[in-house]
């Protein structure tokens, strides 16, 4: 490891004990195994952190360490209060045996890709001081600024700091990071970092292998194989990482699916031994509410999207497919003995909650338009290359094997109807003709291709682990038949089963790193750099930033168009900035800044404006503007040509980036 990414060790320390600590505690305190706690952790967590954050912010304490730890304290002692109430049997001598016995290999699966996915996120990030260049990352990283400075880590921080008008954001990840750096000492750059990797490489595959415990059991191979194979999708993490940046949605996705297990739980469909009493995994669920909408709210609905199938088949014969194609004549009949009024009712409030959590009106969501045919898009699913990516042929296989075999089991057949209702999101957003269908389906996700086929690993992950396992289970029992000394050999044929799986596993790997996580991360690798080549900041103009403070006095503005990098200023020196980031509200005297400053000697409108807003300085680069998005209506005119124009009087300068005083107007 390069000798400067120690730096991130100490708030990647942090992290994991800010991700997993608050949640691990509420778990244990409601009767959860160790297993289950870790699992569940870091989806608790959030809440904890949300809630938490909120009620401090009203109370007026500042988001702290120790504030955070008195909310994870008082929440803990509610869950054992309750847990004390309904006194639990706790976990049956049996289950809680066999969670024991196997929490080794639980490490072991969640060790091993923690290396493999850090690895693969250095490479995307570089150095532990660099940032994404998109228009995202800018508010997010202005966002955690603002937290720190203000003490105020809630919801509504990012719209009071950035917008000046309190409104809910999904600001958990931003809380966590803006806790990290204030708890760690370290740089925001490095705490996001941190952060990002303790997600990727600690809270997915921790969330997956979970899921998979309660749809499969304890098996160590599947649970090794869920491991690694998290690992190998070049969508996941890292499409999250390059467009957008979309920190909130990779936050969400990591920690879908241990909610999922949790309803699993609660159904009593769980395969783990991991149980809960009823009350108690009420509760954990009702916990778990704030933490997914806070995240990102499309989480709530692709959660919904999973566990629906499991919801309609927990108690009826509802997905018994099979029977119903030997003995048609009886399938109307077993539906009405399903419960249908009750199964349609669940249904329309799904349709309803739906509905709710996505933008309205319907009609003013299309943000993006369908990029490829339904044939094109259903061929990427197929083979799980989403976003014209590199064929992942073996993950393909496998993830095609374990559907199939899910489809032949009654008991985790739901999870197969689940796949088809992810998979049926990403052709709707890849390649349905923009109208209500489309928006109604993928409209909580800006009917964005890129966020829906990130979810994608969803199932891709858990199904890929399980058709490994019945790929092995076939290849060495024909092996068996046709090797009489490992046939009539216990020892050797699990010598063999061992050999298959590292084969099998191995090359799966190998071709995966090799061409489409490689492309995942070339492609989101690019974003981060500052370079001359940086889409964004250039090493100028952070240098020049560095400098505000001694040179702009305390509570002074300044001007700058964001879209060439100068929003990052109040990221890298706390420096107010009039436009904090890309897609900052305009009132008129913003409007007529950005419109005309240049013209400060001659507009007798623009001081005024500028006086309100007390701007004393404008920040002017040469470096280019982030062309994606960017303004055509000539939105920051005002703020180009500043050099040649009249008025203002330049105070320091970095290579290509300048400073200038607004003369005209003071």
């Amino acid at each position: 490891m390069n000798s400067s990414w120690l730096a991130v060790l100490l708030p990647a320390l942090v992290a994991i004990a800010v991700m997993f600590g608050p949640g691990y505690l509420t778990a244990r305190m409601a009767g959860g195994s160790k297993a289950l706690a870790w699992g569940l952790g870091p989806l608790l967590t959030l809440s904890i952190v949300d809630i938490g954050a909120l009620a401090l912010s009203y109370a007026g304490i500042p988001w702290a360490w120790w504030s955070l730890l008195f909310v994870a304290v008082a929440v803990a002692a509610a869950t054992f209060g309750l847990s004390r109430v309904f006194r639990p049997k706790g976990i049956p001598p049996l289950a809680k045996a066999g969670v024991r016995k196997n929490g080794l290999w639980i490490a072991l699966a969640t060790a091993i890709p923690a290396v493999i996915i850090s690895i693969q996120l250095i490479n995307v990030f570089h150095s532990p001081t660099m940032i994404s260049q998109t228009t995202d990352g800018v508010f997010h990283l202005n966002a955690v600024r603002y937290m720190l400075e203000s003490g105020n880590g809630s919801a509504f921080a990012p719209s009071i700091g950035l917008n000046g008008a309190p409104s809910i954001y999904p600001a958990s990840w931003h809380s966590v990071v803006a806790m990290v750096a204030g708890s760690s000492g370290a740089g925001i750059a490095e705490s996001v970092n941190a952060v990002n990797l303790v997600i990727g490489g600690l809270v997915w595959p921790s969330g997956v292998i979970f899921f998979l415990r309660q749809l499969t059991g304890n098996g160590r191979l599947v649970l090794i194989a869920g491991g690694i194979l998290t690992s190998c999708f070049g969508i996941f993490p890292f499409r999250m990482l390059d467009w957008g940046v979309l920190y909130p949605s990779f936050l969400s996705i990591a920690t879908t699916l241990p909610a999922v297990g949790l309803i699993m739980i609660y159904f009593k469909r769980s395969n783990s031994g991991d149980t809960l009493r009823t009350p108690l995994a009420v509760w954990l669920l009702l916990c778990c509410v704030p933490g997914i909408f806070l995240t990102q709210p499309s989480g709530m609905l692709m959660i919904l999207a999973i566990a629906l199938p499991l919801i309609l088949s927990a108690e009826n014969r509802l997905f018994d497919i099979p029977r119903a194609l030997r003995k048609p004549q009886r399938f109307p009949l077993s539906i009405l003995q399903a419960r249908l009024p009750a199964n349609i009712l669940l249904v329309c409030s799904a349709a309803g909650v739906w509905a709710l959590l996505r933008p309205v009106p319907l009609t003013e969501v299309e943000f993006t338009v369908p990029t490829e045919t339904p044939a094109q898009a259903i061929g990427e699913l197929l083979w799980a290359a989403p976003l014209n990516s590199f064929p992942s042929f073996f993950v393909a296989i496998l993830i095609a094997i374990g559907f199939l075999s899910l489809l032949r089991n009654k008991r985790q057949r739901w999870f197969a109807v689940s796949h088809i209702i992810v998979s049926l999101l990403f052709l709707a957003s890849a390649s349905f003709p923009t109208g209500l269908l489309r928006t109604f389906l993928t409209g909580s996700w800006y009917d964005d291709y890129n966020r829906v086929a990130a979810s994608l690993v969803l199932t891709w992950a858990p199904l890929a682990a399980i058709g490994a396992v019945k790929a092995l289970d076939f290849l060495t029992d024909a092996a068996a038949e046709k090797i009489t000394f490992v046939r009539s050999n216990d020892t050797r044929s699990k010598q063999l089963m061992v050999l298959g799986a590292v084969v099998l596993l191995g090359v799966t790997f190998a071709g995966s790193q090799a061409f489409t996580v490689a492309a995942g991360i070339r492609s989101a690798g690019a974003n981060f750099n500052i370079d001359r080549n940086a889409r964004m900041m250039s090493a100028d103009e952070q240098a020049l930033f560095e400098k505000l403070p001694s040179i702009v006095p305390a509570g002074t503005a300044v001007a700058g168009d964001p879209w060439d990098g100068s929003a990052l200023a109040y990221y890298v020196s706390g420096t107010k900035m009039v436009f904090g980031h890309m897609f900052v509200p305009m009132n008129p005297d913003r409007e007529l800044i950005a419109r005309h400053l240049n013209e400060a000697a001659v507009n007798p409108e623009v001081c005024p404006a500028v006086r309100r807003l007390n701007v004393r300085y404008v920040i002017y680069s040469y470096q280019p503007v982030f062309d994606f998005g960017y303004p055509r209506d000539g939105q920051y005119d005002g703020l180009r040509y500043i050099p040649s124009s009249k008025g203002f009087s330049r105070v320091a300068s970095v290579g290509i980036a300048s400073l200038y005083e607004v003369k005209a107007c003071w």
